[in-house]
C-alpha cells in the first residue's frame, strides 16, 4: 500500500520545483491499518534520524493523523513518511503591543513609514495562503492589527499542538548602514536550528538581502543572557525571522514593495516546507 505525493493512486502528481509549486491533487486517504503499519516503522527508527524526530509531535484521531488529511509512504526509510503538518505563523507586534523600541507597532521605516506590525501581518497572511494551498494546516496568532500578548501567542500554539512555529519580524538599529536578514532559534530545541537554517537560506536566496546568519536566543546580542519569549515558551520546533532592517535605506525600500513582501512570504513557506520534507 502506498500513498505518496509522487506516485499515489488517483493520479497524484509530483510537486514542481520549490519556487514554482502548485498544489498537488489530493491522494486517497489511507486506512487506519495502513497508518498503524507506518507508525510501527516510524517508532522503530533511530531517534537521531532527522525525519523521524520531526514527526514525534503529530496528533492522531482514531488511527488517522489530523483526521483524513495524510500523505505517507510505507516503503523506504521513516524520513520519507510525510504526514499533514500544522504551522503556526506569528506576525510580530501589533497595535497597543509593547515593544523594545517603545512604539506599539514595533519598528518603522523612516522614509515610507511602514511599520513592523503591518509588514509582518501582510507577509504572514500571504505565507498562510500559500501554505494552505499546499495542504498545510495553518494557525495565525493574529489576523488583524490588534495586540496579542507574547504569552498568548505561544500558549495558543501549544494548545493547538502545532508542528512548527514561525514568528515574523523586522529589525532596527541606530546605525543605518546595518542591513540584512537573521533568523533566531533556541538552542535546546535541536530541530529549531534546522528550521532556522532552512528559512534563512530561502529568504536570502530569494531577495537581495545580506545574510547575517543564525542567531541563538540567550547567547547572541542583543539577547545574550535573556531569551525570546515565543521561542522558549513554545513546545514545538520554532524560529523567529528578522526579515530586514527597516532602518537601512536599501532594506526599507526593498520591503516597501509588494513584490518583495510576496517573495518573503513564499521564501518563508518554502523554508518550512523544505524543513518538513528533506
Amino acid at each position: 500500500m502506498e500513498h505518496r505525493r509522487g506516485s499515489g493512486p488517483g493520479g497524484c502528481q509530483p510537486p514542481l520545483a520549490p519556487h514554482a509549486r502548485t498544489p498537488p491533487p489530493p491522494c486517497p486517504g489511507p486506512t487506519a491499518a495502513g497508518v498503524g503499519a507506518a507508525l510501527k516503522k516510524l517508532k522503530g527508527a533511530s531517534r537521531g534520524e532527522r525525519g523521524a524526530r520531526r514527526h514525534r509531535g503529530l496528533r492522531f484521531d482514531n488511527g488517522l493523523a489530523d483526521g483524513q488529511s495524510i500523505w505517507f509512504s510505507l516503503e523506504g526509510s521513516p524520513s520519507q513518511i510525510t504526514l499533514s503538518q500544522t504551522i503556526a505563523i506569528d506576525p510580530g507586534h501589533g497595535t497597543d503591543c509593547q515593544s523594545l523600541f517603545g512604539t506599539s507597532d514595533g519598528t518603522a521605516g523612516p522614509t515610507y513609514g511602514d511599520t513592523e506590525a503591518a509588514l509582518a501581518l501582510r507577509i504572514a497572511n500571504q505565507m498562510a495562503s500559500i501554505a494552505r494551498s499546499h495542504q498545510y494546516h495553518v494557525l495565525l496568532t493574529r489576523t488583524s492589527d490588534g495586540c496579542q500578548s507574547i504569552q498568548n501567542r505561544w500558549r495558543l500554539a501549544n494548545e493547538e499542538k502545532v508542528n512548527a512555529f514561525v514568528s515574523i519580524h523586522f529589525n532596527a538599529t541606530g546605525s543605518p548602514g546595518v542591513d540584512g536578514t537573521e533568523v533566531w532559534y533556541y538552542p535546546p530545541k535541536t530541530d529549531s536550528q534546522d528550521l532556522a537554517s532552512d528559512l534563512l537560506q530561502e529568504i536570502v536566496g530569494s531577495l537581495p538581502l545580506a545574510n547575517r546568519g543564525l542567531k541563538r536566543s540567550g547567547t547572541d546580542a542583543p539577547w545574550a543572557g535573556k531569551n525570546i519569549g515565543v521561542l522558549v515558551g513554545t513546545k514545538m520546533t520554532a524560529a523567529l525571522v528578522e526579515v530586514a532592517f527597516l532602518t537601512n535605506p536599501s532594506d526599507e525600500e526593498l520591503m516597501h514593495q509588494a513584490s518583495s513582501q510576496n517573495a518573503a512570504a513564499n521564501a518563508c513557506f518554502v523554508g518550512v516546507d523544505n524543513f518538513f520534507n528533506q
